[in-house]
């Protein structure tokens, strides 16, 4: 979706560039639409479905050792960022069917706990009353209250 939305962004520029100000309200968007549409059906939707096939090999494959693991944690973070995250969830069940257990998910959980550990670095390394000190201290809250609801 994030690079359906960036293309279409410059599609319709690129559109505007030539589309008479009469029809530009009307036709603008419906071309742009028609081309973003097609260009994600013929060309970012196969991308993406073979992006999510190489990452299902590596989740497969890189579970076993210790240094996959180490690169699986963070990727994960970036996953997160872009939300594709939630695609995870059809891995993680295959992995229940054939492993019986999800190895997967509390290895991925390492990069939470690593950043975890990285703000209560910066919290005691900080000065006492600095503004880094409190800024810190609000984004511990909310992992904090996640944390005690999950016990």
């Amino acid at each position: 979706m994030l690079i359906a939305a960036w293309a279409c962004a410059r599609i319709e520029c690129m559109v505007r560039r030539f589309m008479p100000d009469d029809l530009d309200m009307l036709l603008t968007s419906l071309i742009t639409l028609l081309i973003t549409a097609t260009l994600a059906y013929l060309i970012i939707m196969p991308l993406g479905g073979w992006l999510f096939e190489g990452m299902s090999w590596l989740f497969m494959h890189l579970n076993s050792n210790p240094l996959g693991c180490a690169v699986l944690a963070g990727l994960f973070l970036i996953a997160v960022v872009f939300g594709v995250h939630q695609g995870f969830i059809p891995v993680y069940l295959a992995l229940m069917d054939s492993q019986g257990f999800n190895s997967l998910f509390p290895i991925l959980s390492m990069a939470g706990a690593g950043q975890v550990g990285a703000a209560l670095a910066l919290y005691w390394r900080a000065q006492p009353h600095s503004a880094l000190r409190s800024q810190v201290r609000g984004a511990m809250v909310f992992p904090v209250c996640l944390a005690l609801a999950n016990r």
